[in-house]
This record gives structure tokens, sequence and C-alpha cells, in this order.
């Protein structure tokens, strides 16, 4: 099956599938390399990934190449992020390594703080194991970023979105989405690479102490006890590591 302008990409296989639509591997016949096509069910859907793909900072968003419309529905091209989920990691493997995940949460939160500080100013608010690829290389990137959207003032307005047990209570509410709403979902990831579940209210033994505190913070219920930024968890990641070692 051929789409695009004169038959451009050739679809290959389906790789995912969710809410908004489908992802497809395809082919692109002009410059013989593998993409990603994703098919969406919502005009509104399309037209905010495309957004957010093609004003972010390159390599923080998968690199967007090309947009129209199809017998599939909506379609984006974008790079072709490859590797596996952390959710797929955590099935396959159990909880990670210590050291894994400190590396991951370093990585997380530099992909944050770009999102966030960036020129667009963007909050991603559905950070999940799922939405998170595990590369070849040992780095991760973020994919999926079709209920992401751009801030208004501080915040997002209100209108749930997200996902259960990793969105921040005032987003699954739909009291609308911070920079910390962010950083909540990043404590409930880091907690399921550890632990391989997502109720962050219990203390798990395998989790030392200072870890967890940081985690705990994460994922107050009330934003403003959480940290402020990208920036704030790092340093206080990093201090937990430090003070473990010492």
């Amino acid at each position: 099956m051929k789409i695009g302008k004169n038959g451009r990409y050739e679809v290959e296989e389906c790789i995912g599938s969710g809410a908004s639509g489908n992802v497809y591997r395809v082919w692109d016949r002009r410059y013989r390399r593998e993409l990603a096509a994703k098919c969406y069910v919502s005009d509104s859907a399309a037209n905010r990934e495309r957004r957010i793909l093609s004003s972010a900072k390159k390599g923080v968003t998968p690199f967007y190449y090309d947009s129209f419309k199809s017998h599939y529905g909506d379609v984006v091209i974008m790079e072709l992020v490859e590797g596996i989920t952390l959710a797929s990691y955590i099935r396959k493997r159990g909880p990670a390594k210590l050291s894994k995940v400190f590396d991951w949460g370093l990585e997380l939160a530099d992909i944050l703080e770009n999102l966030h500080r960036g020129p667009e100013r963007i909050i991603y608010r559905d950070l999940k194991p799922e939405n998170i690829i595990l590369g070849d290389n040992g780095h991760i990137r973020l994919v999926d970023f079709d209920t992401a959207a751009h801030m208004v003032a501080e915040g997002l307005p209100g209108g749930v979105c997200g996902t259960y047990g990793y969105a921040a209570p005032e987003q699954w509410s739909g009291r609308g989405s911070t920079v910390r709403s962010d950083i909540y979902s990043l404590g409930v990831c880091l907690y399921e690479c550890l632990t391989g579940y997502v109720d962050t209210s219990v203390e798990d033994e395998r989790i030392p102490k200072e870890i967890y505190e940081v985690i705990k913070t994460c994922t107050k219920i009330l934003p403003g006890e959480r940290y402020a930024d990208a920036e704030k968890f790092r340093t206080a990641w990093i201090g937990a590591f430090t003070d473990l070692i010492a």
C-alpha cells in the first residue's frame, strides 16, 4: 500500500496503536529510508502533534518530515525512533538496575527541560514508560506528542488528558497542567522502572531511602510541593545518588 503524493511512502507494517490512531513503518521511496507514519482519527490531534514536532528543538522530539490526508486519515510523517519502550523493558526484564534508572532520570530531565524552557515552551502531558523508547545505544527518546501542548502563561487550561496512574491529580481531574504536572509523571515513571509498580505511596525496600525521597517529592498531591522544574529535580536526583555512595 502506497500513500502520500505520487505514492511516495510505502506502508510496511503497523508498529503501534492508541486512542489517537495507528503508527506504521513506511519506506520513503524518494530518499530510500524508513520513517514512521502516524495516522490520526482526529484532525485536531494531528494538527497538534504536527505543530509540536515542527516547532520543538531538533533531537528533543522525533523529526517532522511531511503531512497529508489519505484514506488512513490525517497522516504525519516523522522520524522512526527505533528501540523498545521502557514498558516492554520492564515487562521482559523486570525492574531495572539503579544505575540505569539514574541515567534515565537525567536524560528525561534534560528532555523535559528542553521542552519546558525551549522557545515554544511545551508541556508533554503524557509521560509514561509506553512513550519512552530505549534505543540500541542505551539512550532514551520520547515519542507520541499528540497530547503535548504549548504553555499559556504558566500552564494550560483545563481538560482531562494523559494516562491514569501517571497523570498528575490536577491534570487528570481537568484542572489544567503545568511544568510540575510533567514532574509528577516523571516521578511515577522512575518509580515504576525501579519496582515494576506505579503506586508511589508504597515505600519499596528495593529503593534506597534517598532516592525514594526524591520520587515522593515529585509525586506530591499539591503541585506547589513538587520540584518547580526539571533543573530542580536533576539537582535533587544527583544529590540523592551522591549521598548514597558517599
